[in-house]
């Protein structure tokens, strides 16, 4: 079912002049609405007859009538509960402020709100004071405003009507792009159209074309024509003055050059103001107020170079000096200058028209514009129907190391929250846009008074943004993510299992972690885990009931990007230098965290044994990782006598570099969820030796990308190392084999995929 949106605007002339387009690739996707003041309710309806596009008569006025505006105010509200809009849109300033009122009481979720150009620029005292304070409250009853162009944006936040960055301006400006194919050079119509009125061939036509009131300017433009004519400065210009009268400006203009009347050429209105600009030679917008002065870029459009005010809008709209000209607004002596400058040079003329074409073409054709405007409508209404998800960790570094790709692409989705423990908010909210963070301090060990905090925390943020679907990663983030949505009653709770922490614990400290992952796993509505093995293990064990458990693609929480890491033997060569390592040395690397269960001591004995029993004078060992159990200085202790052989480096954000610079990965671990760093080594052509548990073994394939050892045994440990240490075949042949297995079966992007595809099917 399409969704709902209405245009408010106050007049048909805004909608057919600016909005036809955006209608026309609207009502393709959305139920559309239109609600303005309409002369003939039949003949305007007859325009949209063939689209999905509904006509509502309703008298919105320009002018003030506190009355008047008061039904029409009841009568949107009136209309909105009927249809129940999804989405409203409003143009020009009485229907933005009446539309925007009735929708915020209507609770509509989508207002956006389009401010072009500020009647109380012009304005003083009570009048200026209240109309902008009407701006002002517009801008904070709408959910979205945009704006013309970047001038009127930087005006409308230094004069505090919008907060800073909620206004937009999409593409490079303008309401709706002109269409180059219909605003165009073209000397038959040029002759065409002159003749018709009058006008010698030979003439340098001034052309004004917009409202004729005093903003405008109309009045400064016929006094630089007379003063012309009577300071004898050329007797060659004709001026053509094109629009609605609105304030009695034609009967002005003809007091003014009433001398010169002759030169002066009047058309009430026009539907094809591209067959005037064609006839034309300059254009002329000396306004005193501008939303973006579109006619401006239609006149470029037509390779006329034009002349305007230098205020906000209208800086957008002409590029000085390249594609017009610009004076002061009200500077008569300034708007003579600039018109006979382009009057007296052709070539400069010629010059700056076929400029401002090339520019309109480049940065402000329809098509383009319209698009980017569909776009920004598309998403923004998505935004606000997205299901809503969280995902909760306790350490920024596993959303940033596990979770990054897949969060970027849910945010095209749902509404994503990442709830974390934040050490860098301002890098963190850079590394994740689209996103919402909430900083939670989330202790990984227990500690009982937080951890109550942070569950009473959670609890009223699920109550209080009602989320479809929680995801939780690691244990401590699990227990309290997953036990409080239980309680908040959200419907989709999901547990990503890693690596079991009680594997490695005895007595009450085993039995009440075991417990912990038992009740998540009671808890969660969906539960995942990382590998096969792990699978197996958990089901086995009686943590998760038979075939609740899943495993998404062919295991891994993230895969591995092939292209980040892989092998380099220019790296190889640079990264040693800097460590002081031989080329020739046979490099054993360990990447992860420095503590007992990682089983760095046990590799440390390893290569102790090996220099003891002098079984290799060649190896050398790289430990990279954070210290966590005072690793390093009992690493120092068992290989005191062989320590030149021992390089640590406490963290890296570039591990590739060192799997580059290595010829074994060594991963003894005593337990582990997946062992990305077993996959990572694998695309970097390393092979691996590991401890044969759950998760490694779906990591590394045995005796094919590895070797394994038993967890904790030094000697299989040792043989496993010396013989890809002396087998320089086998070592290259399981490397290469390595990389082509996590290419084919763990790639980053097969991975990510997977998962986003399993959240979408989530209810």
């Amino acid at each position: 079912m399409k969704k709902k949106i209405a245009i408010i605007t106050t007049s048909e002339i805004t909608i057919t002049s600016f909005l036809i387009d955006y209608i026309d690739k609207l009502s393709v996707l959305y139920s559309l609405t239109l609600i303005l003041n309409i002369k003939d309710v039949k003949k305007f309806a007859s325009l949209f007859e063939d689209k999905d596009v509904e006509v509502i008569d309703l008298k919105i006025y320009r002018g003030i009538n506190v009355f008047q505006d008061f039904i029409t105010l009841i009568s949107l509200i009136k209309i909105f509960i009927r249809v129940n809009f999804d989405g409203i849109f409003s143009i020009t300033p009485k229907a933005g402020l009446l539309s925007m009122f009735a929708g915020f009481l209507c609770r509509v979720k989508f207002r956006l709100h389009y401010f072009t150009g500020q009647v109380w620029v012009t304005r003083k005292g009570f009048q200026r004071f209240f109309l902008r304070n009407i701006d002002r409250l517009m801008g904070f009853l709408a959910s979205n405003v945009l704006t013309e162009c970047n001038s009127q944006k930087k005006f409308l936040e230094d004069e505090k009507i919008i907060k800073k960055n909620r206004l937009q301006v999409l593409a490079n400006g303008s309401i709706c792009g002109v269409d180059t194919n219909q605003f165009k050079p073209n000397n038959e119509l040029k002759t065409k159209v002159r003749s018709s009125l009058g006008i010698s061939q030979e003439s340098i036509l001034l052309l004004f074309l917009g409202r004729l009131n005093r903003d405008k300017g109309v009045l400064d433009l016929a006094n630089v024509v007379k003063n012309i004519y009577q300071k004898n400065l050329s007797d060659n210009i004709q001026l053509l003055i094109i629009g609605p009268d609105e304030e009695n400006i034609k009967n002005k203009v003809e007091v003014i050059c009433k001398d010169f009347i002759k030169n002066i050429h009047f058309k009430d209105f026009t539907d094809e103001p591209e067959k005037f600009m064609a006839a034309a030679d300059i254009f002329c917008l000396p306004s005193y107020r501008e939303g973006f002065g579109m006619a401006a870029l239609e006149a470029g459009a037509c390779a006329l170079p034009t002349v305007a005010s230098k205020i906000y809008g209208l800086t957008d709209a002409v590029s000085e000096n390249e594609t017009g000209l610009f004076h002061a607004p009200g500077d008569v002596n300034g708007i003579e200058e600039a018109i006979l400058k382009l009057v007296e040079d052709k070539n400069l003329r010629l010059d700056m028209g076929n400029k401002g074409r090339e520019r309109t073409q480049n940065l402000f054709e329809k098509s383009y514009v319209t698009g980017e405007f569909m776009t920004y409508v598309n998403n923004s209404l998505s935004l606000y129907f997205k299901k809503k998800m969280v995902i909760i960790s306790s350490t920024e570094i596993s959303i940033r190391a596990f979770m990054q790709e897949q969060i970027k692409m849910l945010s095209n989705y749902y509404s994503v929250t990442v709830i974390t423990n934040v050490q860098n908010f301002e890098n963190f909210e850079s590394a994740l846009p689209r996103v919402n963070i909430i900083n939670l301090n989330i202790k990984r060990d227990i500690d009982y008074l937080n951890d109550f905090i942070c569950f009473i925390k959670l609890f009223i943020i699920f109550v209080k943004n009602k989320y479809q679907v929680v995801f939780s990663i690691t244990p401590k983030g699990g227990f309290l993510a997953i036990t409080s949505s239980y309680l908040a009653r959200v419907k989709t709770r999901v547990h990503w299992y890693g690596g079991q922490v009680w594997v490695t614990r005895k007595g009450f400290q085993r039995f009440f972690l075991r417990n912990i992952d038992r009740l998540m796993g009671f808890l969660a509505s969906n539960v995942l885990t990382e590998c096969n093995s792990q699978k197996k293990f958990l089901e086995d064990e009686k943590i998760i009931k038979k075939n609740r458990l899943q495993v998404l693609a062919n295991g891994s929480i993230c895969g591995v990007d092939t292209n980040q890491f892989k092998p380099n033997n220019e790296l190889k060569t640079k990264v040693r230098s800097s460590l002081g390592i031989s080329q020739e040395s046979i490099l054993l690397l360990f990447l992860g965290r420095l503590n007992r269960d990682k089983g760095v001591l046990d590799l440390a004995n390893v290569v102790k044994n090996i220099y003891q029993k002098n079984l290799s004078d060649n190896i050398q060992l790289l430990i990279i990782g954070p210290d966590e159990e005072n690793i390093k200085n009992k690493v120092e202790v068992i290989c005191k006598d062989f320590i030149k052989n021992i390089h640590f480096k406490d963290f890296t954000d570039e591990p590739e570099k060192f799997m580059a610079a290595a010829d074994i990965f060594c991963l003894p671990s005593y337990r582990e969820g997946f062992g990305m760093a077993a996959l990572e080594a694998g695309a970097c052509a390393l092979p691996t030796v590991a401890s044969k548990i759950y998760g490694l073994t779906d990591a590394v394939s045995e005796n094919e990308t590895g070797l394994f050892h038993a967890p904790g045994d030094v000697n299989g440990i040792e043989e496993a190392i010396l013989k890809l240490v002396e087998d320089k075949n086998l070592r290259l042949d399981m490397g290469n084999k390595g990389r082509e297995r996590t290419q084919n079966l763990f790639e980053k992007s097969y991975v990510t995929g997977e998962f986003v595809k399993y959240i979408k099917t989530l209810n």
